[in-house]
């Protein structure tokens, strides 16, 4: 098992350990469209303590259901891959 050492970044990371790299969005998009899930490890303190740094999560595309508040999507912010909760209250993504 990795040690994955915290690091601080404006923005959070979210780390592929079957590509051993970090997500790019053609790959996120890529294998959510052929999976239809991804197998992904947060790495970034925006969600602690709710998500730790070093968290693996599963992520699966947004259904025709409406997201509840607090709930955890992929999001690509300027070309980058990371989590945020959803605010039920406008239905805009906020971290």
């Amino acid at each position: 098992m990795t040690n994955w050492p915290p690091r601080w970044q404006p923005l959070s990371g979210v780390f592929l350990d079957a590509a051993g790299s970090y997500l790019s969005p053609a790959l996120a998009r890529h294998l959510l469209a052929s999976r239809g899930s991804i197998t992904l490890r947060y790495l970034g303190d925006r969600l602690w303590p709710a998500v730790p740094y070093g968290t693996r999560l599963e992520v699966t595309p947004v259904g025709d259901e409406p997201l509840l508040r607090g709930t955890l999507v992929l999001v690509i912010v300027d070309d980058i891959p990371d989590l945020l909760r959803v605010d039920a209250d406008d239905g805009a993504v906020v971290h």
